[in-house]
């Protein structure tokens, strides 16, 4: 992780000395986007899906047997919202954290809009949902739609530095 310390340093230095500013957008954000997307984009429903109402969990492997995990809900059908704060921790402790956060969740949202009733409000995203089968066992008992191939891509991080643009957070 020394070379991505490394290329933020860089790219902070270069911001302040042009008096520009500069987009920190989170992978996991990326990844999240990316998974809506693609449900979005699905044959199964297309026209008849909305993102609101989805809390969406992006895991990534963060080495050393550990996991790098955050939650976004979704803001209507696109905007994503950081729901809960991106942890670092074992496959188990991040496990715990995914299953008290999605039931509470799930208990105070009235899930997909009608005509949807078979679609998931909770989506797992990213490859901790793969490779790490405490994490594949929660997303399967809370009857989570997996994207494990989600993962971040140009289109969608220039989608979210633009909505960061426009709201002004830099």
């Amino acid at each position: 992780f020394t070379g991505v310390r490394l290329g933020c340093a860089v790219a902070q230095g270069l911001g302040f000395a042009l008096n520009r500013p500069l987009i920190a957008v989170s992978s996991l954000e990326v990844i999240a986007a990316a998974a809506l997307a693609a449900l979005k984009s699905d044959s199964n429903t297309i026209g008849r899906w909305s993102g609101a109402g989805r809390l969406i969990w992006s895991a990534t492997d963060a080495r050393m047997q550990e996991v790098y995990c955050a939650a976004y809900c979704c803001d209507g059908d696109s905007d994503l919202v950081l729901s809960h704060a991106a942890i670092v921790a074992s496959p188990g402790s991040v496990s715990e954290v995914i299953s008290t956060v999605s039931e509470k969740w799930q208990s105070r949202t009235a899930g997909p809009k009608k005509g949807e009733s078979d679609m998931t409000t909770l989506v797992a995203a990213g490859n901790g949902f793969e490779k790490f089968s405490e994490l594949a066992a929660c997303a399967q008992s809370l009857d989570m739609s997996v994207q494990a191939s989600a993962w971040p891509n140009a289109l969608q991080l220039a989608k979210a530095a633009e909505r960061y643009w426009r709201a002004n957070r830099l």
